[in-house]
């Protein structure tokens, strides 16, 4: 979901006329990767993750079992590959929170935005 909205959020800046401007072409660019690189990982983490879900289903004291030297491996991979997808993920929560524009105010549409303030928000009297 992350991703999509990464690759959303480049597009609709792209059709406002904000693409290729300034620092924010690289932090979209920035984000795009990171996500992508936690959706790859993902894919990498998920078979052993199934492996580990059925063991559990099976027996919830599977951890304490010998498990082999291949699952080993695999473990040790997993264990890798999880804490850079974690930390992928964090890392483009942190770059996604660096947006600091307001579409409203910005975009082409500000007159539109306007109108819409005028006829919604009046600002109460004063008693």
């Amino acid at each position: 979901v992350a991703l999509v909205g990464s690759l959303d959020k480049w597009s609709k800046d792209q059709m406002a006329a904000w693409h290729l401007r300034g620092v924010q072409k690289g932090l979209d660019a920035l984000l795009i990767i990171l996500y992508l690189l936690c959706f790859i990982l993902t894919l990498a983490c998920t078979p052993l993750e199934d492996v580990m879900q059925s063991a559990d289903l099976r027996s919830s004291e599977w951890y304490r079992w010998e498990l082999g030297e291949s699952f080993e491996s695999s473990f040790r991979s997993w264990k890798v590959w999880h804490i850079f997808r974690c930390l992928f993920g964090l890392l483009g929560w942190v770059v996604a929170s660096l947006e600091t524009r307001n579409y409203l105010h910005n975009a082409p549409n500000k007159p539109l935005h306007d109108i819409y303030q005028k006829m919604f928000h009046q600002p109460q009297a004063q008693a």
